[in-house]
């Protein structure tokens, strides 16, 4: 058993999934399917998608090392469609609301957003992650480093205290800034494309308020959620948003 994650606009065989369907062929070769054995792993590129459980068929020779987290399959029986909340480990019905409502934002709730800085909010940001990073990877040089704008750390995935959310969240954010703002949302330094202000800090705010949301329950406490969300709630941007 395992799980196919499908996201909208994708080229993968599985567009055309349904339960009860078989996907692919017994033919051993590129394009292969996917699939992860648990949601969580599942790499979340295009947002909003569709989550299948799947039995694998037929799994191709040529495997990714064991400790990769999924198998390449040929063929896959479609057993059932899933929600999308079990991507994320913790409150997985709030996160995916949250990420679905990026491309809602307006020009006035992103100024909104970037009016205030929380530093006591950035504080339980790095120490959310901190303790992750503790029970996951203890070696981790990046332990009591800031951590402000990280989207994901390591190799393997999930990747946050979030799990991939931070990643869908960034790539949401982009697109709706382009589509309000167009290029005069970015700065690009080295290559690398990054955030200009308002949407830099507005972005900042938004990450706080997603851990609030879906950090797993042993590593924030109520308290430390509320700080974490204040600005996000403040006035009317919560209402807004």
């Amino acid at each position: 058993m395992g799980f196919v994650y499908v996201g909208k606009g994708s080229d993968s065989l599985m567009t055309v999934a349904a339960s009860g369907a078989k996907i692919g062929s017994a033919v051993d070769e590129p394009p292969w399917i996917v699939v992860d054995h648990t949601p969580e792993s599942a790499v979340l590129a295009r947002w909003p998608g569709r989550l299948w459980k799947v039995r694998v068929l037929h799994s191709a020779a040529q495997q990714p090392l064991s400790y990769a987290g999924y198998t390449r399959a040929t063929a896959v029986d479609v057993l059932q469609e899933l929600p999308l909340a079990m991507l994320f480990q913790h409150n997985g019905q709030a996160v995916v609301d949250f990420l679905n409502r990026i491309s809602q934002l307006t020009a006035e709730t992103v100024a909104a957003l970037a009016e205030s800085q929380d530093d006591e909010a950035a504080r339980m940001h790095n120490a959310a992650w901190d303790r992750w990073l503790a029970s996951t990877d203890p070696a981790s040089p990046f332990v009591g480093q800031n951590h402000a704008g990280i989207i994901a750390m390591g190799a393997k995935r999930p990747g946050s205290p979030v799990g991939q959310a931070p990643s869908v969240l960034y790539a949401q954010l982009a697109q709706r800034a382009r589509e309000i703002a167009g290029d005069a949302a970015f700065v690009i330094e080295n290559d690398e494309q990054s955030f200009r202000h308002p949407w830099s800090q507005a972005a900042t705010c938004l990450q706080h308020a997603l851990f609030a949301i879906g950090v797993a329950q042993h590593l924030l406490s109520p308290s430390e959620r509320i700080v974490l969300a204040r600005i996000f709630h403040r006035g009317s941007v919560g209402r807004a948003f």
